[in-house]
């Protein structure tokens, strides 16, 4: 019997209910059926009977056939299943008890549970059975990973009962210093807690939100800012993003989620704001960190995750200009182009919302662009593209370009006739740009096209193709340079204005230093933080041990040197140095994991340190609440 691969959907990562994995033909790839129950199952926050049967395959869409099917999931060892339902009943029974008990024997067990999920009582008696022949590791152990491997014997996947397994002790006399306590910081932060690993975090700024946060000095976020992924496909792995969120979220939005994602994990006690890292220094084994406050602590390890959009990048024009230059990172609001002929330099995601805006307000507006760029709709055929793009994630990369490029061009038609020029490369070979709105404003002429700036003469700027426009106002949309101020230089190498890294995350020359959130995918990056943090942590741990494992992986980052392209030919410029596909990129993250034992981490992985009463989605639809306290 094949076993399929399982899908993470993103309706109920982290409910209540989970179930892992179905063999044979229960769950089909990209295939599961819905089914008509009573309303108050399709509510806005899901009824945990609903993400039960939700991942049930039924053909026949009905309630007694999807009872059915989890009979025969539950008793049938042929096709063996586990679920956790540790929370099912308002948080208050643990999983061993409720499979332990003679269900719906006991007054009172199904006072909360909704009536439809009363008949899938009987058929789950087969799970005691199961638990009571095996006895798994414990779920994520290092040490454990090859006896979990046994048990697993390629058929049968178990989601332990994590959220009440008791939480590793921090050991005092190995502690590791965080840097930054943006989205990747928190990601390490969360990690950290998850393993038991002590731990300071330190963030210059005032509160959570690092760039989201656009009262921080140098945040590049304006106005319009929206995140160009899907909220379905850029949460934290086990904390969706609110069901009432739209497509693609606000600033305003992205930063609550920041926020009540810290609080909802106890991370905000572990981070010490207004407090700026000066310098770090390698002393002996591990690192002496120098604080704006002046005082110096010591630490074994060290991550470095402040950010990669903290220092723009400016560009030498030569001439003379009367005007106003600056980069785009000072820019808030539209109310600064009115009555202004305003030019954006750079068709990155951010000058083309930024173009947009001048489009609406400014007395005349223009962008200019280097080279022909493919323009990817948010939208496709109604679903948000990169929903619609994971479906051809599996494509050879040329299949991909063909049917992606010949479908770009059905929606859009020839660029040239905007104004544009001809893309010079296939589609996906540069970092997408994901815009509804700027074909809009090019086909109405409330913006124009121009190629790259030639010289500036005066109140009037002459580009590459020999013509000029007066211009009050010039929009530098030109990126950042990635750096590490606090570090020695000769910490870590540099090529190409990135790190020089493994896997853009492990210091090879010491092992004890990582860097999280320097690195650029073309699809969104909070789950790859969680990831790379996993990976990041069990990696200190290892090196804790000073046993063969740490050995082990000092010698896969020496000799592996892996091609994440996903044989994408990049075109050649400093952003798309060590830029990585992020299928490959997963993919890699895998390899690492078969060679070094390290399971994966699974739906519920992070339940145990949830601090907050409920689940993650319970949590983030009462941001309101919880942002009040």
């Amino acid at each position: 019997m094949t076993l399929p691969t399982p899908r993470t959907t993103s309706v109920g990562n982290a409910q209540d209910v989970i179930l892992e994995q179905f063999e044979g033909d229960l769950l089909r790839q990209h295939d599961v059926t819905k089914w008509e129950v009573a309303p108050r199952l399709k509510a806005q926050t899901p009824h945990p009977a609903a993400l039960f049967l939700e991942r049930v395959h039924v053909h026949d869409a009905s309630l007694g056939n999807a009872i059915a099917a989890t009979r025969a999931a539950a008793d049938d060892f042929e096709i063996s299943v586990i679920f956790e339902l540790s929370s099912l009943l308002s948080g208050q029974l643990r999983f061993q008890q409720l499979i332990g008990a003679p269900f719906g024997a006991e007054a009172g067990l199904l006072d909360d549970v909704e009536q439809p999920l009363q008949p899938l009582w009987p058929h789950l008696s087969g799970l005691r059975r199961f638990l009571d022949r095996h006895d798994p590791p414990t779920h994520g152990s290092a040490r454990g990973s090859k006896a979990e491997e046994r048990w697993r014997g390629g058929r049968v996947v178990a989601v332990q009962d994590q959220q009440h397994r008791a939480m590793p002790t921090p050991s005092p006399d190995h502690k590791v210093g965080v840097i930054g306590a943006g989205p990747a910081g928190l990601a390490i932060a969360r990690t950290f807690k998850r393993y038991g690993i002590a731990f300071d975090a330190y963030e210059r700024h005032r509160a959570i939100g690092g760039i989201w946060d656009q009262s921080n000095p140098g945040s590049p976020i304006y106005d319009s800012t929206h995140f160009i992924s899907s909220k379905t496909r850029s949460n934290f792995l086990d904390f969706e993003m609110p069901a009432h969120y739209p497509d693609y979220p606000s600033h305003r939005q992205i930063l609550a989620y920041l926020r009540v994602f810290a609080r909802a994990y106890g991370l905000q006690d572990d981070i010490r704001f207004n407090t700026t890292v000066e310098r770090v220094e390698r002393i002996g084994a591990g690192w002496r960190v120098t604080l704006s406050t002046g005082e110096v602590e010591t630490y074994t390890s060290l991550v470095a995750a402040s950010g990669a959009n903290w220092h723009p990048r400016m560009p030498s024009f030569p001439g003379t200009f009367s005007g106003e230059v600056r980069h785009s990172s000072t820019y808030r609001s539209p109310d600064e182009f009115r009555g202004k002929r305003v030019l954006v330099v750079g068709a990155g995601n951010s000058g083309c919302d930024i173009a947009c805006d001048a489009a609406q307000s400014a007395r005349s507006a223009f962008i200019s662009l280097r080279r022909g760029y493919h323009f990817i709709p948010k939208h496709v055929f109604g679903e948000p593209f990169d929903v619609f793009a994971e479906r051809g994630r599996r494509w050879p990369v040329w299949l991909s370009q063909l049917l992606l490029g010949r479908l770009l061009r059905l929606l859009n038609g020839d660029l040239t006739r905007f104004g544009l020029q001809a893309p010079d490369h296939k589609v996906l070979e540069s970092h997408p740009i994901v815009n509804s709105q700027i074909l809009h404003y090019l086909s109405h002429g409330d913006l124009t096209a121009k190629p790259n700036v030639g010289v500036l003469d005066g109140s009037e700027v002459v580009f590459s193709d020999g013509s000029r426009e007066r211009i009050d106002l010039i929009i530098c949309a030109t990126g950042y340079r990635w750096q590490l101020p606090y570090l020695e230089e000769d910490l870590v190498r540099w090529a190409g204005g990135r790190p020089n890294l493994y896997m853009g995350v492990f210091s090879r020359e010491h092992p004890n230093l990582f860097v999280l959130g320097l690195m650029e995918s073309n699809a969104a990056a909070y789950q790859l933080f969680d990831q790379l943090a996993d990976l990041i942590a069990r990696a200190i741990l290892a090196e804790r041990d000073e046993g063969e494992e740490a050995q082990r992986f000092k010698a896969l980052m020496w000799t592996d040197h892996p091609n994440v392209s996903g044989g994408i030919r990049y075109v050649r410029s400093e952003r798309h140095v060590g830029y990585v596909d992020f299928g490959a990129f997963q993919k890699q993250i895998d390899r690492v994991r078969r060679h070094m034992g390290w399971a994966r981490i699974q739906p519920g992985h992070y339940r145990q340190v949830l601090q907050t009463p409920g689940d993650a989605r319970h949590v983030a639809d009462h941001y309101p609440r919880m942002l009040a306290r």
